[in-house]
């Protein structure tokens, strides 16, 4: 493991970012964790203050179509150093970003003769919902953090995230193993331009690009991809209770994952969830720049769900 000092954009904060292997299998299978330098928030170094503290986490799982290599866990860098230069930073706990094994990618080909097994990118679903998994048992372990998180998720982390919040049955029939399943589901939800129905996804963009990487990561029967697809699950496991809170965001401007996804989806969430859920069109910039989670921060004020004043 590694610490080394993120200084923020604001004068003067800074944070200590800590680089984890939460699986030993590939060398994408890593996470970072941003604590507030006084936190004492260290692997194996539970701090008392943070485990009982009304503070949340703020867990990330990066977009990129299941196979961009240049999208990885540091793309959340600028949304946390937005969020410490808001008043609501002092309800956030710590910050974590999860890497996870990536699909192959046309425009960044590998020779699996000659690329070690650990590097290379050919990762089929499950094994993007595995290392999600894998990554939140062990903050669980780690960190003791309970239910006391927001997963956030964009593009196909928004996928990822719902895919979570199923439950452990859904976790269970896709293969996961019962070791990477000693986690409590989240408080809260936010999807950023998330990807909720995998075939309409294809059928709204015609460019064979969407066809390839949904190909490439969850084969080409597409059967499959609406048995993976959130806005056509039956139910949820982690969405039920008032305390719930499910937030999506989209923006009109968004070229790559149209409105239509976050139509479909909240459809189909407001038919099976009783907690309090959120959609909201932002302008592209503020969703690009992590704009998205200081409105829906504020947002929760207005829902009355109780744990913000800000």
């Amino acid at each position: 493991m590694a610490i080394a000092e993120l200084p923020s954009l604001d004068a003067g904060e800074h944070l200590l970012r800590e680089e984890v292997r939460y699986a030993q299998e590939h060398d994408l299978q890593t996470l970072s964790v941003y604590s507030p330098r006084h936190s004492r928030v260290v692997a194996g170094d539970v701090s008392d203050s943070i485990a009982t503290s009304s503070k949340i986490w703020i867990i990330y799982i990066h977009g990129g179509a299941w196979r961009d290599p240049l999208v990885t866990s540091s793309s959340f860098v600028p949304t946390i150093n937005r969020l410490l230069s808001s008043s609501i930073k002092s309800k956030i706990a710590s910050f974590v970003s999860i890497n996870y094994r990536l699909s192959a990618h046309s425009s960044f080909p590998q020779d699996s003769s000659s690329v070690p097994k650990h590097t290379y990118r050919n990762a089929k679903h499950p094994d993007h919902l595995q290392d999600i998994c894998s990554a939140l048992s062990y903050l669980q372990s780690k960190y003791s953090i309970e239910d006391q998180y927001m997963l956030v998720g964009h593009s196909c982390g928004a996928t990822l995230a719902l895919q979570v919040l199923r439950g452990e049955e859904y976790a269970r029939s896709c293969g996961i193993s019962c070791e990477s399943l000693k986690f409590k589901l989240p408080q809260y939800f936010l999807g950023a331009a998330g990807i909720y129905n995998l075939r309409l996804l294809r059928d709204t963009h015609p460019h064979p690009a969407y066809n390839e990487f949904l190909t490439e990561a969850f084969g080409g029967d597409e059967k499959a991809w609406d048995e993976v697809s959130p806005a056509r699950f039956p139910y949820f496991m982690g969405i039920g209770g008032k305390k719930k809170v499910l937030a999506f965001a989209t923006s009109p401007d968004d070229e790559l994952v149209d409105e239509i996804q976050i139509d479909v989806m909240v459809k189909s969430v407001q038919g099976v969830a009783d907690g309090v859920v959120l959609a909201e069109r932002i302008p592209f910039q503020s969703l690009i720049g992590g704009g998205y989670l200081n409105t829906f921060f504020r947002r929760l004020t207005i829902a009355q769900v109780g744990l913000y004043s800000v």
